[in-house]
């Protein structure tokens, strides 16, 4: 798995790196201030690679991965400051979520089922949300629904509000 499981934690700077030394481990990087922010290094251009940073890093490899067939990102090592690139296949990235995918149909055929529909039934289909803009996705909805094309004119971000709005109406 990319990443197994999203941590609350946050790690930061002490007093030790403040002072030019470095931050050798998880324990000796706890956050001054409690807040959960991604905590990057003393540019403030790369993040560490903390459990908390890597939840914000795979998302954003999975973002650069619906518009390129390879992702990286940087993260610097906790135990010696070196600048670590993690980098993911598209490939590597559909083997990781086929087992998500797989699940994913499941709910497009129960609801047909329960509403006594078929594909043909449905003129549009609109994606919502930001998992929408993956194409492992859209190519899912379209093969489960039979449909040729999906309405992505839409921005998936504003869609629900476009939904309340014309049912306002």
């Amino acid at each position: 798995n990319l990443v197994k499981r999203k941590y609350s934690e946050v790690f930061s700077l002490g007093e030790e790196e403040e002072e030019g030394g470095s931050c050798s481990n998880e324990e000796n990087c706890k956050s001054n201030d409690g807040t959960n922010e991604v905590v990057y290094d003393r540019v403030g251009s790369i993040p560490f690679c903390s459990n908390a940073n890597l939840f914000p890093l795979s998302e954003k490899l999975k973002i650069e991965l619906s518009q390129k067939t390879i992702a990286n990102q940087q993260c610097l090592s906790l135990k010696d400051n070196e600048i670590v690139t993690l980098t993911v296949s598209i490939e590597e990235f559909d083997i990781a979520v086929a087992s998500l995918l797989k699940r994913a149909s499941t709910p497009i055929t129960d609801v047909l089922e329960e509403l006594a529909l078929t594909s043909d039934d449905i003129d549009e289909v609109v994606m919502v949300g930001g998992t929408s803009r993956m194409p492992q996705v859209r190519e899912l909805v379209k093969k489960a629904l039979n449909k040729e094309e999906l309405n992505t004119k839409i921005d998936p971000d504003i869609t629900v509000a476009y939904g309340c709005a014309s049912v306002i109406d």
